[in-house]
C-alpha cells in the first residue's frame, strides 16, 4: 500500500510539473497572439511515417518512444506540443488515481490538445486521443459543478459521433468547434451560451461531416448577430487546415456564400478582412488553390475587390491572398 501511494504521488507530481510547463508555454503562445490550434502539433514529430506506429497501435509505450525525437523535428519550438507526450501523460494521471479537476482541464486548454489530436493524420494518435477522451468523459460524469451538465452533454454528443473501433479522422473545423464550444459553455454569460446549448441538446450525435451551426450563425438575427458571424468566420479560419476541411466546406457551399457575403451590404470591414484571411490560408494548399481558381474565379473576384477597396488594410489582405496563391502555384 505504501508503494502504491508513493507511485501515485510521484505520478501526480510529474503531472503537476508537466502542467506547469505546458501552462507557461501556453501563456507565451497567447502573448504572441497564438490560438489553441497553433499551440498543438497534430501531425506527430516526424513527417516520414506514423511516429507512433507499432504493433500495439495506441499503446502508451509506443507513444512515449515516439516522443523521443531530435529538437530539429519540432519546427514550432516552445509554441508546439507533441500529443505523443501529452496524451500518455493525461492517461497516466487518471490511471494512477490522481485528482484531475475537469473544469480546470478545459480552462487550461488540456482538453483542446485531446480533441485536436482527433484530427491527426496518424491512427495511433487518434486512438490514444479517443482513449483519453473516454477517461475524461468518465471523470466528468462523477463531478458536480455549475457548468457540468452542459459540458457533459457536449462530450456525450461528440462521443456518439465517434467510432471507438476505427478512430476516424475528424475535420479540424469540427474539432475546433468542440474546443471553442467547451470554453463557451464554461461562461454562462457568453453571447453564444444559449445558442450552443440549444443546438447540442436537440441532437443525439454531432454530425462530423458538416460545418456545425454555419447557417445559424451567418444568418443570425440575435442581438449580437455581428459577434455570432465573426465567431463562425474565425472558427473557419482556425479550422481550415487541409483538403479534408475544404471538402467539408465545399459540401455546404461555404466558399460561394462567403464570397457573396463579402460583397453584400450585410458585411462590415472586420468580417470582410476575416473572409480574405480565410481565403489566404486556403490557397496555401495546392488542391484548394486550383479548385478556387478553376471553379470559383478567385482571381477575377480578387481583382474586383481590389478595385473597390476603400481601406488600406483591406487592400493589403487582397494582396496577401494573391501573393499566397502565386507562391502555392509556383512551388515545384
Amino acid at each position: 500500500a505504501v508503494a502504491v501511494a508513493a507511485a501515485a504521488a510521484a505520478a501526480a507530481a510529474t503531472a503537476a510539473a508537466a502542467t506547469a510547463i505546458a501552462g507557461r508555454r501556453w501563456a507565451a503562445c497567447s502573448e504572441r497572439g497564438g490560438s489553441e490550434l497553433e499551440a498543438v502539433r497534430l501531425d506527430g514529430a516526424r513527417e516520414a511515417g506514423d511516429p507512433c506506429s507499432s504493433d500495439g497501435g495506441d499503446d502508451a509505450a509506443a507513444l512515449y518512444a515516439a516522443a523521443d525525437v531530435d529538437a530539429d523535428a519540432s519546427a514550432g519550438g516552445d509554441a508546439m506540443y507533441d500529443p505523443c507526450f501529452l496524451l500518455p501523460l493525461y492517461s497516466a494521471a487518471w490511471s494512477t488515481g490522481a485528482v484531475v479537476d475537469s473544469a480546470s482541464f478545459v480552462r487550461q486548454h488540456h482538453f483542446d490538445v485531446v480533441v485536436m489530436a482527433l484530427g491527426s493524420r496518424w491512427l495511433s494518435v487518434r486512438r490514444a486521443a479517443a482513449s483519453v477522451l473516454g477517461r475524461f468523459y468518465e471523470a466528468l460524469a462523477g463531478e458536480t459543478f455549475r457548468e457540468q451538465p452542459e459540458l457533459f452533454n457536449l462530450l456525450f454528443v461528440f462521443r456518439n459521433a465517434l467510432s471507438a473501433a476505427h478512430a476516424p479522422r475528424i475535420s479540424s473545423i469540427v474539432t475546433s468547434f468542440v474546443v471553442r464550444a467547451a470554453h463557451v459553455l464554461l461562461v454562462p454569460e457568453h453571447h453564444l451560451y444559449g445558442a450552443l446549448n440549444k443546438f447540442l441538446f436537440l441532437q443525439p450525435a454531432l454530425d462530423v461531416s458538416d460545418v456545425p451551426l454555419f447557417y445559424q450563425m451567418l444568418n443570425s438575427s440575435a442581438e449580437h448577430f455581428r459577434r455570432d458571424r465573426l465567431w463562425m468566420l474565425t472558427l473557419l479560419c482556425r479550422g481550415m487546415r487541409d483538403a479534408v476541411d475544404h471538402r467539408m466546406m465545399k459540401r455546404r457551399h461555404v466558399v460561394e456564400i462567403l464570397l457573396s457575403y463579402h460583397d453584400s451590404a450585410l458585411s462590415d470591414p472586420v468580417t470582410r478582412i476575416v473572409v480574405l484571411r480565410l481565403l489566404a490560408d486556403a490557397v496555401t494548399l495546392a488542391p484548394v488553390a486550383h479548385d478556387l481558381l478553376r471553379n470559383y474565379g478567385l482571381l477575377s473576384w480578387l481583382l474586383a475587390v481590389a478595385n473597390g477597396c476603400a481601406r488600406a488594410d483591406h487592400f493589403m489582405h487582397v494582396v496577401r491572398t494573391v501573393d499566397a496563391t502565386w507562391r502555392t502555384l509556383t512551388v515545384v
